[in-house]
């Protein structure tokens, strides 16, 4: 009798230990993964936020940011590249990916703390420059015949600066490719501040 008791009183201890890490194992849970935002039904969570924290750290070479400034920026990426990648996918944009493959490798190789970036890191990482690639694509598909470069001015610029006939040519290439950057950045804060202004973006 007395080892049937024992059963009963070890078996129901096991079950009152399997409840109670179930419980625990489902806090655990909860309490690692929150929606922090959500757009256009698409949900960002702290996990997300936590991996573009350190993702711009090691970006910028581990420098001192605020908390508040580093978790803010790394949010209005998140939000930014949902955005950017709903846009992409309604006008079907693609881009050249040997290209983007041999540009995310010489990208990540002159990164001084490139040993940082890890599996994990580096598919997302890959992911984001994958995105501003098609949205770069799709701006300039867009916008291209209101991109123009005023020549003379480089001319003139070139001409201040009393270069060799043998750098003449890159550093032309050069300036012109720095102007086309800027208006393809300011048309891109355009196209995306218009876009953000329909879009339903709701912070927790």
């Amino acid at each position: 009798m007395i080892y049937k008791i024992k059963l009963k009183l070890l078996s129901i201890f096991i079950t009152l230990i399997t409840i109670l890490f179930t419980y625990a194992t489902e806090d655990l849970n909860a309490a690692e993964i929150k929606n922090i935002a959500i757009v256009n039904n698409i949900t960002i969570t702290n996990i997300d936020l936590e991996n573009e924290i350190e993702l711009i750290k090691i970006l910028n070479d581990e420098k001192n940011f605020s908390y508040n400034e580093i978790s803010s920026a790394a949010l209005n990426n998140l939000i930014d590249e949902i955005l950017k990648k709903e846009e992409i996918n309604k006008n079907n944009i693609y881009i050249n990916l040997n290209n983007l493959n041999k540009d995310f490798k010489d990208f990540v190789n002159r990164k001084k703390n490139n040993k940082l970036i890890n599996d994990h890191l580096s598919k997302i990482l890959y992911n984001k420059i994958k995105i501003d690639y098609e949205w770069n694509a799709l701006i300039m598909k867009d916008y291209s015949n209101n991109i123009d470069i005023n020549m003379d001015e480089i001319d003139k610029k070139i001409s201040q600066l009393n270069l060799s006939k043998e750098v003449i040519d890159k550093e032309k290439e050069k300036m012109i490719n720095q102007e086309k950057n800027k208006k393809i950045s300011i048309y891109s804060k355009f196209r995306l501040n218009k876009i953000k202004n329909k879009s339903l973006i709701k912070l927790f």
